[in-house]
């Protein structure tokens, strides 16, 4: 009921099928059953088959966030409120959390205000997506089972997208400029000391940009 009432109603549910419970405890068993495959296989098709399982757990949210955003947008993707949240701009003077909305407002004689949203809420989760990836990488963990739990925990990337769950809030732009303080920070733990008072500096200014109540 919960998810049905912040994706427009029954028909989301109906699109996605069974395929939202795999984000929580079956998709964990899925994992875990590949990790005690490995002693049964050869390594080059447990590494192909690994391979396959994170691409799979990684691109078909994209795809069904895609699909679901970026298709007829006559359906409501999502109810009054959340889109009013998106439309926050600065015609009545600045708001902290008005930008956004001050930029679909100036294209909306090109292009229409329910399509900028529904292509800004897409790119936004498929940017976090992809700086999630990049932070795994550049973190250097090297174990793949990690990057799975942490992609099909509930609440997760594959939850969100398979689901339409959280990643429609306006809170998705929040998630985008959080990976890159990840990132930031990263770089300020593997950079010299004489640079890292520039990935200092541009850490605090991104951290005042994006603070809001």
């Amino acid at each position: 009921g919960h998810a049905d009432s912040e994706t427009g109603g029954h028909a989301h549910s109906e699109m996605t099928g069974h395929l939202p419970e795999m984000g929580g405890h079956a998709g964990l068993k899925y994992a875990i059953a590949l990790v005690l495959m490995k002693s049964t296989m050869s390594s080059r098709k447990y590494a192909l088959l690994k391979f396959t399982f994170l691409a799979f757990i990684l691109e078909a949210p994209l795809l069904i966030a895609y699909l679901w955003m970026m298709g007829n947008v006559s359906q409501a993707r999502f109810n009054p409120r959340q889109m009013s949240e998106w439309l926050i701009n600065y015609q009545g003077g600045f708001v902290r959390r008005g930008l956004v909305g001050e930029i679909i407002l100036k294209i909306s004689s090109v292009f229409p205000i329910t399509t900028s949203i529904y292509a800004i809420v897409f790119w936004a989760f498929a940017a976090y997506v992809a700086l999630f990836l990049v932070i795994y990488l550049k973190a250097r963990i090297q174990d793949w089972s990690v990057l799975a739990v942490a992609i099909l925990l509930q609440g997760g990337i594959f939850h969100m997208g398979s689901g339409g769950i959280f990643y429609i809030r306006k809170e998705g732009i929040f998630l985008v400029f959080f990976s890159i303080l990840c990132l930031i920070y990263l770089n300020i733990q593997a950079s010299s000391l004489r640079r890292r008072s520039i990935w200092i500096g541009l850490l605090t200014f991104l951290l005042l940009t994006i603070f809001h109540p």
